[in-house]
């Protein structure tokens, strides 16, 4: 659900390009067109206040879907567009509201090709509203995640510091889903890219799980494993959950959360 992780936790240039592909329908508003010789999909967002979802399915086949609707692929020329075949998702339109979440689901696999590697498949974004979307990414299921957010919401995916997933002026929020393995949550920033100074929700998995906060909020749930939180001297109020297991947590006297052990670096 679009929210979740906010009420779990808080409960308390390429825009001008052509293409000559006719674009696909896989809702009742939003359309995707595929490029085979510049290995570009492009994405006209139509969804609305609607979740628009970007995937990578099983096979590999990009596809993509507004709110609950079905996925579908996208295409032109005859071709499907593939992670093999891809090299940038570019997705274009008017946020309705902050809250308006583009979503980029790598539950089924990697923004990468089939042949190995880490995501290479560029993931960009503009809003022409005077709203910024909400990014939203759900992370590999088996293999550890290593996520790196920066600025305005520049998110590495896989921990070579290199920017993965960009909004153009930036987003209103971050959201980040771990798996089921062990997976690391970074705000820092990244290879000379400064803290993340937007709002990020971070939610764990079964496994260990480490978060690392931003220079702003941060809305974390660590779920199962023995997980550790570095919410201090990010001069803002956290809140977390940790969860199962035994949990600890490096804090400024004005967190709130719950964790076995909590420790206070100063006081």
């Amino acid at each position: 659900m679009k929210h979740s992780l906010r009420r779990v936790v808080v409960g308390a240039a390429l825009a001008g390009a052509t293409f000559a592909a006719a674009p696909a329908i896989a809702s009742a508003s939003s359309t995707c067109s595929y490029d085979f010789n510049s290995r570009y999909v492009y994405i006209q967002d139509g969804s609305g206040d609607a979740t628009l979802h970007v995937t990578r399915a099983p096979g590999g086949l990009i596809m993509f879907a507004d709110g609950n609707a079905l996925p579908g692929p996208c295409s032109g020329s005859g071709t499907l567009a593939h992670v093999d075949n891809t090299g940038t998702v570019y997705i274009q339109g008017q946020s309705a509201s902050r809250y308006d979440t583009v979503e980029f689901d790598e539950s089924a696999g990697p923004f990468a090709p089939t042949t190995g590697g880490k995501s290479k498949i560029k993931l960009y974004l503009m809003s022409t509203s005077k709203d910024l979307y909400e990014l939203s990414v759900r992370g590999t299921q088996t293999a550890g995640n290593a996520f790196s957010v920066a600025g305005k919401g520049d998110i590495d995916l896989d921990g070579d510091h290199v920017v993965d997933v960009s909004e153009t002026s930036g987003a209103s929020d971050v959201y980040l889903y771990g798996g089921d393995s062990y997976d690391t949550f970074d705000g820092r920033g990244f290879n000379g890219h400064g803290p993340a100074t937007v709002p990020l929700h971070m939610a764990g998995g079964a496994k260990d799980d480490t978060f690392y906060a931003g220079r702003e909020r941060n809305y974390i749930a660590g779920d199962g494993g023995a997980d550790d939180f570095y919410l201090n001297a990010n001069g803002y109020p956290d809140t977390f959950t940790g969860g199962e297991g035994y949990d600890r947590a490096f804090l400024d006297t004005f967190d709130i959360g719950d964790a076995e052990a909590k420790i206070f670096p100063g006081h």
